[in-house]
């Protein structure tokens, strides 16, 4: 789940598009209509189009290297019979070669499959935000802001426009809670399971993993939340996401043995005074400012303050 989380940061909602529009010809970014183009029905069918090519370049990939070993294997076998030996060899060659093509296919098509279901959930999300300005208006005042801290005259007349920003908040906001949740409960686990089966460390380490997986995956979708909230006054803002918030290597639990690399990074720059392997995130502000938070900082900072200081 950490993992599909870091693919749709980089990919999905907010960054550019892999599917380009006319207007990015024009312009390198507008939050306002990305925001609309990011969940529509049509750019969640691009994906799923995308998920079946990935899939099926996969399945005609494996059959073709596997009629191919085999013919040859048989030609060999009629024809060049004292070549027999090599088989073995040029067969694991190309199987090798195969299998990492499949591998990249099958990882595009997972890919494409959470950022199309993200499309889906956030369209969801829309069509349950009000419509008429009055609750509109509240709705923003219980996420602290004020139709005069918007900084588009066209948007303060018209605030139903905000409408797929606040979808795109709310996700990722209740994304962040669900991760909180689970990085608890799979500490509360591991804690247990280390009572009753002390001996099994290894899957206790496996379940810490996990923890400390979801909870910089909270710590993610926070961030992406806290974006979200500053971009409802800034509509029109106009870098890009992966340009202005900067994730250092996170644990993501799919690959343990990456992560517990990660980690013991981390653990022997701490254990030589070198704080640098602390930060998670680095802010390019304006006017080439730019700040650097903590593991520790990132997670106790309000949405609020982290995204007043995105946009400071």
């Amino acid at each position: 789940m950490g993992s599909a989380v870091n693919s749709i940061f980089n990919t999905c909602c907010g960054n550019k598009s892999a599917k380009p529009s006319n207007s990015d010809k024009q312009q390198a970014v507008n939050y306002l209509n990305r925001s609309v183009e990011d969940i529509s029905e049509k750019t969640e069918n691009y994906y799923r189009m995308l998920k079946g090519l990935n899939l099926t370049a996969a399945v005609v990939t494996g059959t073709v290297v596997l009629v191919a070993v085999t013919v040859g294997s048989i030609a060999i076998g009629l024809f060049a019979p004292e070549a027999i030996i090599a088989i073995p060899f040029v067969s694991m060659a190309i199987a090798g070669v195969a299998i990492s093509f499949i591998k990249q296919r099958l990882a595009k098509a997972i890919n494409a499959e959470h950022i199309a279901e993200t499309c889906k959930k956030i369209r969801s999300i829309e069509k349950k935000i009000p419509t008429n300005t009055p609750q509109l208006v509240k709705k923003l005042n219980d996420l602290g802001i004020t139709p005069s801290d918007i900084k588009d005259s066209r948007v303060k007349d018209n605030i139903s426009k905000l409408r797929p920003l606040i979808a795109h908040y709310e996700y990722w906001h209740n994304l962040a809670k669900d991760f909180e949740k689970q990085s608890q409960k799979l500490r509360d686990e591991q804690a247990e399971h280390l009572r009753k089966f002390p001996s099994e460390i290894e899957e206790v380490n496996k379940m810490r993993i996990s923890s400390i997986a979801s909870g910089e995956s909270a710590l993610i979708c926070k961030t992406k939340a806290a974006f979200y909230l500053g971009l409802l006054k800034n509509p029109r803002f106009s870098k890009e996401m992966n340009e202005t918030i900067l994730f250092n290597e996170t644990v993501d639990s799919s690959d343990i043995s990456q992560d517990i690399h990660i980690l013991g990074k981390r653990a022997l720059a701490e254990h030589f005074g070198d704080l640098r392997e602390r930060n998670i995130l680095k802010i390019n502000q304006s006017g080439n400012k730019s700040t650097v938070l903590t593991h520790d900082q990132l997670k106790s900072i309000s949405e609020r303050n982290l995204s007043a200081m995105i946009f400071a």
